[in-house]
């Protein structure tokens, strides 16, 4: 017997026994809707985490890097990789507790909890592939020789990704594209070649064209906000808290699973500072660097490696839309088994709101800024506040001076680079 939680109530054996119960069957039903009946190994668990948490950023990186200063963007690589992974075993820790779920978790702390955690979580899954989606057109018209604010054609690419990713979004479960998540490390590495070997070049041959800076780039401080925005960047690419539980509980090998996660978050924040770094550095003489780096440049590995983000961005896409499904629908309708019209109605409503910025060619500037503000409180407070909650339910004797700083000081982080995120992109929109 147990006593914690609200008003000090008792937690009875049964009471946990019931809930185990509950969580097993639901974990077992996720299990099979996201892989079907085939358990993944940890490098397939280590590719498929460091693929989907990469996305595009490996091509913003280098801007942010020039904007930040090289030492002052790998500290803060290093910060958010620490701080995400970190919180990220959290979560793995409450899913050891109350099931490899990620609603199972949120329910044993309120309602809520459950709707603010599904509600942030939604908005970044849902987020991501609008701005994937916008991506993905830009990419195939500047590959169709199309100017990609020409609207007489925009609507039309935008239309035929949506209706592409609605026929790959109809498959009940995601277990092809789970392994194509993790045949893409291919694609990664093949993007990452692009960028050294683009730096490289321009060491030796100055092969790009550029506007001249008028004061070239320094490895030191270069200000707070750009610093904030190298943060915020790393706190979404390294975000996969909210869908980290169903793909672990997977795993063929479970007491391996917070060795994969390390392996996979030092991955990812590697492959992206370290190449961007080196790019900033190349480029330091430039006036600035493009947001997306291919744009740069306009050759035959250029065109290959647009057709290789294309292709690791398509492949993540449904795999965060069936995510975001997963987690809004049993909300709305009280119920873990919904009928499968429900599936495809959240597709097309879900699709609808993506394909409508892409297709009036909208700025992004503030879903990516609601982009970044949730995903900090994904990677930082909901995992820490959580995962104290269940200390001082379960062990409060855990609750040692250390224990109390380390997570205190985290929430702490939170809070202070979501307002100083908000400060700095509501300045830039304002000027």
């Amino acid at each position: 017997m147990l006593r914690g939680g609200k008003h000090g109530s008792v937690i009875t054996t049964s009471d946990i026994d019931d809930r185990t119960y509950q969580s097993e069957t639901l974990q077992q039903n996720e299990t099979v809707l996201l892989l079907g009946e085939v358990k993944p190994n940890s490098a397939t668990v280590i590719f498929s985490l460091w693929s989907t948490m990469i996305g595009s950023t490996l091509l913003l990186m280098p801007r942010i890097t020039r904007d930040a200063g090289i030492f002052p963007s790998i500290g803060a690589t290093v910060l958010m990789c620490i701080s995400n992974t970190f919180t990220a075993t959290l979560m793995i820790r409450l899913g050891d507790a109350y099931g490899m779920n990620t609603a199972a978790v949120l329910e044993q702390f309120g309602r809520a909890v459950h709707m603010f955690g599904v509600l942030v979580s939604v908005v970044v899954l849902l987020g991501a592939c609008s701005i994937y989606h916008i991506y993905i057109c830009d990419g195939v018209m500047k590959l169709a020789s199309v100017p990609i604010d020409d609207m007489k054609y925009r609507p039309l690419f935008a239309v035929g990704i949506a209706l592409v990713v609605f026929v790959v979004g109809l498959l009940k479960h995601l277990q092809p594209l789970f392994k194509a998540a993790g045949y893409a490390i291919v694609l990664v590495m093949l993007i990452v070649a692009f960028i050294l070997v683009k730096a490289v070049l321009q060491f030796t041959d100055k092969k790009t064209d550029c506007v001249p800076s008028s004061s070239p780039l320094g490895m030191g401080w270069n200000g707070f906000g750009p610093f904030v925005e190298n943060c915020a960047a790393m706190a979404l690419s390294l975000y996969i808290h909210s869908l980290l539980l169903p793909i672990l509980r997977c795993a063929t090998r479970p007491e391996k699973n917070t060795r994969d996660l390390c392996v996979a978050f030092v991955a990812t924040a590697t492959s992206i500072a370290g190449p961007a770094a080196l790019a900033a550095y190349a480029f330091r003489n430039c006036e600035t660097i493009s947001s997306d780096f291919l744009t740069m440049f306009d050759d035959w590995f250029t065109t290959v490696a647009r057709c290789a983000v294309i292709l690791l961005v398509a492949i993540v896409y449904p795999i965060l839309l069936f995510n975001s499904r997963q987690q809004t629908i049993p909300i709305l309708l009280q119920r873990e088994d919904f009928p499968y019209w429900c599936h495809v109605l959240f597709n097309v409503v879900a699709l609808v709101l993506c394909t409508i910025p892409c297709a009036i060619h909208a700025q992004t500037t503030i879903v990516a800024t609601t982009l970044g503000v949730c995903a900090i409180m994904w990677v930082t407070l909901l995992p820490v506040a959580m995962h104290w909650a269940h200390v001082r339910r379960t062990d409060p004797e855990r609750q040692t001076f250390l224990f109390i700083a380390v997570h205190a000081v985290l929430c702490l982080f939170g809070v202070g680079l979501i307002i100083v995120t908000l400060l700095s992109e509501t300045t830039k929109i304002l000027n």
